[in-house]
């Protein structure tokens, strides 16, 4: 079994803006919600551009994965974070025993891109 979650660790400052702003966005009709990531974006790259001078939270993930990607796909990825009512942040103590709480061996977290686990186990 291997399974991607996200991670609690190196989230922390994401998740202190990301949860508030979910407690309005998961409220919103689809039409104002997708109108909502073109600024959200913007104001996301803007962000990006700091981050090439300094060592802000997330800059890894902004430079090397986020600002690469088309603006559309952007605007998916934001979609994507303000939209579920539920979303679940695993410590790597979760993330493990996740698997082996469901009867898994031999499990191995791997921290991947200091922001989220993959989790191996075996049957």
């Amino acid at each position: 079994m291997i399974a991607w979650l996200y991670g609690r660790e190196g989230n922390e400052a994401y998740l202190a803006i990301i949860e508030p702003i979910r407690w309005i966005t998961t409220r919103l009709p689809h039409w104002l919600l997708a109108a909502s990531c073109y600024a959200a974006d913007l104001l996301v790259m803007i962000y990006a551009q700091l981050c090439k001078f300094g060592r802000l939270p997330l800059r890894a993930y902004i430079l090397e994965i986020y600002a690469r990607l088309p603006a559309d796909k952007r605007r998916l990825v934001i979609y994507d974070q303000l939209n579920p009512t539920h979303a679940k942040y695993y410590t790597k103590d979760e993330a493990i025993s996740l698997l082996e709480a469901n009867g898994f061996s031999n499990v191995k977290a791997h921290c991947r891109h200091g922001y989220s686990w993959t989790v191996m186990g075996e049957a």
